[in-house]
C-alpha cells in the first residue's frame, strides 16, 4: 500500500512541476517588474530632485507586473483545465 501512495505522490509532484514550469519565467519577470516599479515609486516620492515622471512610471510598472501575474494565473488555470491530473498516466 505504501508503495502505491509514494508512487501517487511522485506523480502529483511531477504534475505540479509540469503545471508550474511553462510560465515560471513570466512569473519571475512580473515580480521583477513590480519590484522595479515600487522602487521607482519610492524614489520618486522621497527624492526632491527626481524627475516628475518617476511616480507615474512606477505605477505603470507595478500595473504591468500585476498584469503579468494575472496572465500567468489565467494560463495556468487553462492548462490545468485542459490537462487534468490523471494518476493512470
Amino acid at each position: 500500500m505504501t508503495g502505491q501512495v509514494l508512487d501517487l505522490t511522485e506523480q502529483r509532484l511531477s504534475y505540479l512541476k509540469e503545471v508550474r514550469g511553462p510560465n515560471s519565467g513570466k512569473r519571475t519577470l512580473g515580480f521583477a517588474v513590480s519590484l522595479l516599479g515600487a522602487m521607482l515609486l519610492i524614489w520618486g516620492r522621497i527624492r526632491v530632485d527626481s524627475p516628475p515622471m518617476a511616480i507615474p512610471s512606477g505605477l505603470v510598472l507595478i500595473a504591468t507586473g500585476w498584469a503579468l501575474f494575472i496572465y500567468v494565473i489565467v494560463m495556468r488555470a487553462r492548462y490545468v483545465r485542459t490537462h487534468p491530473f490523471d494518476p493512470k498516466r
